[in-house]
């Protein structure tokens, strides 16, 4: 990654981070008839934020002006939204300064590659006369180990690695390159270690509200939920499965079949997966491959009560009512609260005069 790249990563996350506080701590006192386009001003900086590739962009001029044309539309809504000629009471109690302040929010997110942010302008140029006495000494592992420690601290840390490992090449004994390694690999391990754990948190967030909206039968947003999960982790069994069983409400049968077998590559042991297949199969009039499903899913989750409860009615479908009452049987024992279950079992009683 190139200097200038490094900081514009650096300038990518302060502008998330600027975006999250006025979200967090601002947004609240936008005035409520404010409050959708304002919304939609910020989502879309926070998804261009996220499209961007800072370790190889360049074009920081394309940048400036998908910002200018944030802020100018930003500014645009909340003016014409107000419909009053004086800016100052566009939100409660706010100053004309303040009112700029909330308005051009996103003006100084604009980047300017020559300038190096916060960085000490002395040690870019240090890093640079390193590199032309690097080009004139090749093998000089001394000058290798010092351009490296200036990259670490520059957090150039990848180039830094680059750096101890040529020496330790060309100097297999120097030791002190070894340590700047080692220290350097720590580091690097921690902070992934600490993202890696951030970001479960934040995809076992939308999880959870996918459950909660699949239990409220709200399955399009419980689909969007999970959809946002495995975009922040795509190595979870359950989340493919939660999706699967959300699209099966959505009666999209065969991209619930899909989710269900990556549910599986992931977890061959995902009783859910075997679940999801049944009922998508089971919805397309495939009983008897659903059956075999739910055969599985009730292997690997015995006291599933739904699972007997689908199984039986996919025999049921089949004219297999002995065997569909018995089923009926077994989830309304494991659950008292299925009514459904209970039910079925009285019209098999009531129709063929099983017991």
């Amino acid at each position: 990654m190139s200097v200038i790249n490094y900081f514009f990563e650096k300038h990518i996350e302060r502008c998330k981070k600027e975006l999250e506080d006025f979200d967090n701590n601002k947004f609240k006192d936008v005035r409520e008839d404010l409050k959708v386009g304002t919304r939609k001003q910020i989502n879309e900086a926070n998804n261009f934020f996220n499209s961007i590739n800072a370790e190889t962009y360049t074009d920081f001029e394309g940048f400036n002006k998908v910002i200018k044309n944030l802020n100018d539309e930003l500014n645009r809504i909340m003016q014409f939204s107000a419909n009053i000629s004086s800016l100052v009471y566009v939100m409660p109690d706010m100053s004309i300064d303040d009112y700029y302040t909330y308005t051009d929010f996103i003006s100084y997110f604009s980047y300017d590659e020559n300038k190096f942010n916060n960085a000490n302008e002395r040690d870019i140029k240090q890093l640079k006369r390193f590199d032309k006495l690097i080009e004139k000494e090749e093998d000089d592992f001394e000058l290798y180990k010092e351009r490296g420690d200036l990259r670490a601290e520059l957090g150039l840390y990848n180039e830094a690695i680059d750096d101890y490992k040529k020496a330790i090449e060309l100097n297999p004994n120097y030791d002190e390159a070894k340590q700047a390694l080692e220290e350097i690999n720590k580091k690097l391990t921690n902070n992934n270690i600490k993202n890696n754990n951030t970001q479960n948190k934040e995809s076992e967030k939308y999880y959870e509200e996918g459950v909660n909206y699949h239990k409220e039968k709200k399955y399009k947003g419980a689909v969007e939920s999970f959809d946002k999960a495995i975009e922040l982790d795509n190595t979870k069994s359950k989340y493919y499965s939660a999706r699967g069983r959300a699209k099966n409400g959505l009666r999209q049968y065969e991209e619930a079949k899909k989710d269900a077998e990556r549910a599986l590559e992931l977890d061959k042991n995902n009783a859910e997966s075997y679940f999801v297949f049944g009922n998508a199969k089971r919805n397309l009039g495939q009983y008897e491959e659903a059956i075999k499903d739910y055969d599985k899913a009730i292997e690997l989750a015995p006291n599933d009560s739904y699972a007997y409860y689908n199984r039986g009615n996919a025999k049921r479908k089949l004219g297999q009512y002995e065997d569909a009452l018995k089923d009926y049987k077994k989830a309304l024992e494991l659950d008292p609260n299925n009514d459904t279950a209970r039910k079925k079992i009285q019209d098999i009683q009531n129709l063929y005069g099983l017991r």
